[in-house]
């Protein structure tokens, strides 16, 4: 049971990082460029602007994540510890790709985008938080 658990907040704390890079590459879209600050990717330039969004807020955090998993292959000595940082990181990219979008297209539904993505970026730091105590509780 206490594997487990601690399998599951390693889990959520690549999630939540992935998801906390996300954000904040998206925070600085929307305040760098005034196209962003409404996000409803409209005519004009919307191709060079979307691969723009995709970069900042998806494939840059996605690599960030692929590294993370990388270091703790190298970091681990045994294969067994090495599988199951793998499983955890992979299923954290799983939850990344199925969570992130979602959210953040929540995030459009109101003209508050600045105040919801700082909400956001809170809820992120203690989730995150959050996990690294309980971690530490429980190891």
């Amino acid at each position: 049971m206490k594997k487990t658990l601690i399998f599951v907040l390693n889990v959520l704390k690549i999630y939540f990082f992935g998801s906390l890079t996300s954000l904040i590459f998206l925070f600085y879209l929307v305040l760098t460029d005034p196209y962003f600050k409404k996000l409803d990717f409209g005519k004009e330039n919307y191709v060079v602007k979307l691969d723009e969004y995709f970069l900042f807020t998806f494939y840059i955090p996605m690599c960030g994540l692929i590294a993370y998993g990388l270091y703790l292959l190298i970091k681990n000595k045994l294969w067994v510890d090495k599988l199951i940082s793998l499983a955890y990181v992979f299923i954290g990219l799983i939850l990344f790709f199925v969570f992130d979008l979602k959210i953040k297209n929540m995030l459009i539904v109101s003209n508050k985008i600045i105040i919801n993505i700082m909400i956001l970026f809170v809820l992120y730091i203690a989730l995150i938080s959050l996990c690294i105590k309980l971690k530490k509780i429980i190891a």
